[in-house]
């Protein structure tokens, strides 16, 4: 079994004020830290949770990301 992806609806309060404005794409998305909120150009990003992941060789981190559109 595959990785499972949750889908999670935000509720558009437009109190959302963006962090990185002229973020346009995801590889830029993995020096965000926690809370953090990104507008991409019509769609809004936020990084809920971070989680170490400890390998031999390295640490990894995976980020929980909600995405909505605008």
């Amino acid at each position: 079994m595959g990785p499972m992806t949750i889908i999670t609806q935000i509720e558009d309060t437009s109190d959302v004020v963006p962090t990185h404005v002229t973020l346009m794409t995801f590889d830029s998305i993995i020096s965000l830290n926690n809370d953090a909120i990104v507008d991409t150009i019509g769609v809004i990003i936020r990084i809920e949770d971070i989680v170490d992941i400890v390998k031999p060789t390295k640490t990894l981190k995976l980020r929980d990301v909600v995405i909505a559109d605008r």
